[in-house]
């Protein structure tokens, strides 16, 4: 298999945005999720609550953070550069 620099550096490109969303995605869904659990004391059924969503959405996020990116990326670039 054939692998282009340029493709390469893309990967690289979409890894770092991936990164970036996901920081950025992540800091923003447990602040809006700790607000709808109850704000600084949330009881154990908003804990759970939270922790329920959570669960289902930080792998997801992290796929498409770090798999998807980075594939879309190697793909503009080889494409762009070619």
């Amino acid at each position: 298999m054939d692998y282009s620099n340029y493709g390469i550096y893309g990967a690289l490109i979409g890894l770092v945005l991936g990164f970036l969303d996901y920081a950025i995605i992540m800091r923003v869904m447990e602040r809006a999720l700790a607000r709808e659990a109850g704000g600084e004391m949330p009881s154990a059924e908003g804990r759970a609550k939270v922790e329920r969503i959570m669960g289902f959405l930080k792998p997801a996020l992290m796929f498409g953070s770090f798999v998807v990116f980075p594939v879309v990326g190697y793909f503009v670039g080889k494409q762009v550069m070619s």
